[in-house]
């Protein structure tokens, strides 16, 4: 009897695994929607999500980094990989430490000022305009949301653009057309990835192509297992 793939979904930041109800319930028993652990800092998130799990790892975002990073570290645990609207991380070591430094003043002002307040700022970010203003499947706890910016950003993350040649399973790397900067390197990505990678444009989405094209997501993870 042939093994049923399964399928892991890493959400984006300040998201949780509900974000991907539109996609997983086409999959049904194959999909697993995952949290992000707190506490943990990149490198451990990555062997948490891993430990005992085998498949196609789909990833939005932050999330993306995350499968991304579990790809290359878990070779015999990736079967397949989506990164969605995800970036291999910030190369240039002052363009990571300004982004540190200016996602340590969203943390405190998270904390300071609440969630409301941030789902207001950041809902209404022009990486968003696109995108409805739903916050059923976002994390409600401040604290969380800081402790996602301060261990998970990508001005902490090591980037993993040196990397992308090792990754050998089949990888799937989808953006919106009316988010130029991630479509452009979604681009770069397959481009240093190689023959193995799939580039796919979404027309009239955004950033948040999951939110946005959710048929269209589920449809193209699914023809990769």
């Amino acid at each position: 009897m042939t093994e049923t793939t399964q399928f892991f979904f890493i959400p984006g930041f300040a998201l949780t695994g509900q974000m991907w109800a539109p996609v997983t319930r086409v999959l049904g028993e194959r999909a697993t929607a995952l949290e992000i652990p707190g506490g943990l800092d990149f490198d451990a998130v990555v062997r948490s999500l891993a430990t005992g799990r085998t498949g196609i790892w789909v990833g939005y975002s932050m999330g993306g980094r995350i499968a991304l990073r579990l790809a290359l570290d878990h070779p015999t645990s990736t079967k397949g990989l989506v990164l969605i609207s995800a970036t291999a991380g910030i190369a240039e070591p002052a363009a990571r430490r300004k982004r540190r430094e200016q996602d340590e003043k969203l943390a405190t002002d998270i904390e300071t000022r609440g969630v409301d307040w941030f789902l207001d700022y950041w809902t209404s970010l022009p990486l968003f305009r696109t995108t409805r203003r739903d916050r059923a499947d976002r994390i409600r706890d401040a604290g969380q949301i800081a402790d996602q910016l301060r261990r998970l950003g990508q001005g902490v993350q090591r980037p993993d653009w040196s990397r992308l040649a090792e990754l050998n399973a089949p990888v799937l790397v989808v953006a919106g057309e009316l988010d130029p900067a991630y479509a452009a390197t979604a681009r770069a990505l397959g481009e240093a990835i190689g023959d193995n990678a799939t580039v796919s444009i979404v027309p009239g989405a955004g950033h948040a192509v999951v939110h946005e094209a959710p048929g269209l997501v589920a449809e193209m993870v699914t023809a990769l297992g």
